[in-house]
């Protein structure tokens, strides 16, 4: 199977491609709550191109990493072909909120029953154990014939 023009031809086209420059768009997709803006360039076949996504911060400094939203890191990834609409990070932002004040109600509510509990079991919930004691545990067999620390076995061997 022979290609259509071969080698030569392909470095041909692809010397005459890098003289003209693609006239690529840039576009502004969006901006999120902290300033930063989104853009994107799109593909172009004819000049063997790929499209590319990046975020200008909203400090403008261009050698810091900005913080980025979760739903814009996934588009910036190419996560998701759509960028996020604003209704999508409010609802995930409200979620968000909402986890964080269940977790801080569940703490306070630990802390409540925890200190309760150590005040009636004593000082602390592992005082008490005691590893050795009615272990239904077998330690490991050891065997005459192998040795345990190197060097063992001779100074049996030696001994009888």
């Amino acid at each position: 199977m022979s290609r259509r023009g071969g080698i030569i031809a392909n470095i041909i086209q692809n010397f005459r491609n890098s003289l003209s420059a693609p006239k690529l768009t840039t576009k502004l997709v969006g901006t999120d709550h902290i300033g930063n803006r989104y853009f994107e360039k799109e593909d172009d076949k004819s000049h063997n191109l790929r499209g590319s996504r990046w975020v200008e911060p909203a400090d403008g400094d261009q050698w810091s990493v900005p913080d980025v939203p979760t739903e814009w890191n996934a588009w910036l990834r190419g996560r998701r072909k759509q960028p996020p609409t604003q209704e999508e990070i409010d609802r995930n932002y409200a979620l968000m909120m909402r986890t964080i004040h269940r977790a801080k109600e569940l703490e306070e509510k630990e802390e409540g029953s925890s200190s309760s509990k150590r005040e009636e079991a004593g000082a602390s919930y592992t005082s008490d154990v005691n590893p050795d004691e009615g272990s239904s545990r077998k330690k490991f067999p050891t065997y005459p014939e192998y040795e345990i620390t190197p060097g063992d076995l001779d100074k049996r061997r030696e001994e009888k």
